[in-house]
């Protein structure tokens, strides 16, 4: 998802993540750094959980990232 929106992006953006949406956004951030001029992280952890918490979380998520984004 990260590359997906890192590809779009053709100038620096502020880039925001609200609840899950705030590990694309730091991923974004870590990846890309040149094309973030801002980062707001919204009900979202400041640190990664382990791969085992979020997996669950990504099976709900990605038929609905993939029925509006695909």
């Amino acid at each position: 998802m990260a590359d997906r929106a890192i590809r779009a992006l053709t100038d620096p953006a502020i880039v925001v993540g609200f609840s899950m949406g705030g590990y694309v956004a730091r991923s974004i951030a870590y990846r890309a750094p040149d094309k973030v001029k801002g980062l707001a992280l919204i009900a979202t952890s400041s640190r990664a959980h382990a791969p085992s918490a979020i997996r669950p979380r990504w099976r709900m998520v990605d038929p609905i990232m993939h029925r509006f984004f695909a």
